[in-house]
């Protein structure tokens, strides 16, 4: 039994996620500093602003995730392949990707500025122009993070989360302090990940003095094969996960779009204390499958440790939703979301199971997940602009899409070994 323990302590999952817990647990709590600062500060319309607004670089950080996973996976496999001559063409192709992808973004949302503003009814466009000069600053990064993912060096990737989160509380707050509103509050995010990626280059310092070799071109041979199914898989994920505090901000009042962002802010803190695992857990199966080493039965602990977790915050918010509530926003106009708690912590738990799974198919390079993912995406879109009265529309339509994902991955899995059923063939040809 004590060897046992000790098996699952120092198996690279847990080791490797705690690490990173510790880390998220103290970004976490800054980030909560943060959103605490900003719904005192600001009224419930201006924090729906923000939140709002934040939600949409949300938005590119998960569509930036896809990315870090993406360069994470290469720099795992050219990990275990000791391969030094791949990852220095990781490096250098891949800075190229990120920073085309990043200015490309750029002017696209310039390009869409007025509509954009109108759909979150927002009139400043100077604050929309530092939210697109954040979101492309943030694809930025996803090189030097990702390299790190895939090498497992979960202490630098944390010490610079959390060099990040505190510089965006120093200069957010200063700033909302000094009367800049709701702009104070982008500045300081925008600034934050600056100063991120000014500083993960002297953790990737060893890839900056590179020779032309013809390893360059095969790797980015190998990027443009797998690198548009990575990111459609990723895509109906980010819609799912992300859009909703902005569907919430054009469809409900500003009232009520800002109890909904409280909800969210409350609700996905329970995604993000189980998010280390997720993050240990990708560059792990990447490893694993390259090596020909079993993954299932790390999935089935990922799966295991995840469900317990947000069983555990689904109980906790259903029993006790005004005391978490009063937790995270004091203001009494808050409490009306206590009906809700419970029933939007339980669409975390089932979207929080997909997420795992979809990011096993993924670390395997099965990115012919993009169907299901995409086909979810889509259902969740249609059924929002259905049915977008109410908050409790919303989590409605994020517990059945979430679910229908959940249910689509795993027949994927079953696909894998029975691929003479009829429905599998119609989404899995």
């Amino acid at each position: 039994m004590k060897k046992r323990v000790e098996k699952l302590v120092t198996h690279p999952l847990i080791s490797g996620s705690s690490v990173v817990f510790i880390g998220s647990i103290t970004v976490n709590i800054f980030n909560y500093v943060f959103n605490l600062t900003m719904g005192r500060l600001l009224s419930i319309e201006e924090y729906g602003l923000l939140a709002s607004l934040t939600s949409f670089i949300s938005i590119i950080a998960i569509f930036q995730t896809s990315l870090i996973q993406l360069f994470a996976k290469f720099s795992a496999t050219y990990t275990a392949q000791n391969n030094i001559q791949l990852k220095k063409a990781l490096f250098k192709i891949g800075l190229k990707i990120s920073l085309g992808i990043g200015l490309s973004f750029f002017v696209i949302l310039i390009i869409c500025i007025y509509p954009f503003s109108k759909f979150l009814h927002v009139n400043n466009y100077i604050i929309l122009i530092l939210v697109f000069l954040s979101s492309a600053v943030l694809i930025f990064n996803s090189l030097p993070l990702g390299i790190l993912q895939g090498e497992l060096r979960f202490i630098s990737i944390s010490s610079l989360n959390i060099i990040g989160v505190i510089g965006r509380i120093l200069f957010g707050f200063s700033l909302v302090l000094l009367g800049f509103g709701v702009m104070g509050g982008i500045i300081g995010i925008l600034l934050s990940f600056c100063i991120l990626y000014a500083v993960s280059f002297f953790f990737n310092k060893n890839y900056r003095h590179i020779k032309d070799s013809n390893s360059h071109v095969d790797f980015f041979k190998e990027f443009k094969k797998i690198s548009s199914p990575f990111l459609l898989a990723s895509l109906g994920v980010i819609i799912i996960q992300s859009t909703d505090v902005i569907l919430a901000r054009h469809f409900l009042s500003q009232t009520d779009a800002g109890r909904y962002a409280a909800l969210s802010l409350m609700g996905k803190a329970i995604f993000y204390i189980t998010s280390p695992l997720f993050f240990a857990f990708f560059p792990l199966i990447a490893q694993k499958k390259e090596k020909n080493e079993k993954t299932f039965s790390t999935l089935l602990l990922a799966l295991s440790i995840v469900f317990l977790c947000s069983l555990f915050f689904f109980l906790l918010y259903s029993i006790y939703p005004s005391t978490i509530i009063s937790f995270f926003f004091p203001q009494s106009g808050y409490q009306k979301l206590s009906p809700f708690m419970g029933i939007y912590s339980l669409y975390i738990l089932i979207f929080s199971l997909a997420f795992l799974i979809h990011n096993y198919y993924l670390s395997l390079g099965k990115t012919g997940i993009y169907k299901p993912s995409l086909f979810s995406a889509t259902i969740y879109l249609i059924l929002i602009f259905l049915f977008h009265q109410s908050i409790q529309q919303f989590i409605n339509v994020l517990i059945a899409s979430s679910l229908l994902l959940l249910l689509l991955l795993l027949v994927y899995y079953k696909n894998i070994n029975y691929k003479k059923l009829w429905p599998v063939q119609l989404f899995f040809p």
